[in-house]
């Protein structure tokens, strides 16, 4: 509340917290795009170079991110 002290208007203040929240919002959405479309191209990368293995690795991940939305829903 320094800046509300030293004079800044209240609405400004906040105006100014909300903007730099959403910049980091989006930074980090940035992010994570990035870091999925890396991990789609890796794995298939992966599937040409070792088929048996992608498919074993495949099949462990939809298993265990099935078994949450499944309990989830009961």
């Amino acid at each position: 509340m320094a800046a509300i002290d030293c004079g800044t208007h209240p609405d400004d203040f906040t105006a100014s917290i909300f903007a730099r929240a959403h910049r980091g919002n989006q930074l980090a959405a940035g992010k994570a795009a990035a870091l999925g479309a890396l991990s789609g191209e890796l794995l298939k990368a992966a599937r040409d170079a070792f088929p048996n293995a992608a498919a074993e690795y495949e099949a462990l991940t939809t298993t265990v991110t099935a078994e949450p939305a499944a309990a989830a829903k009961q």
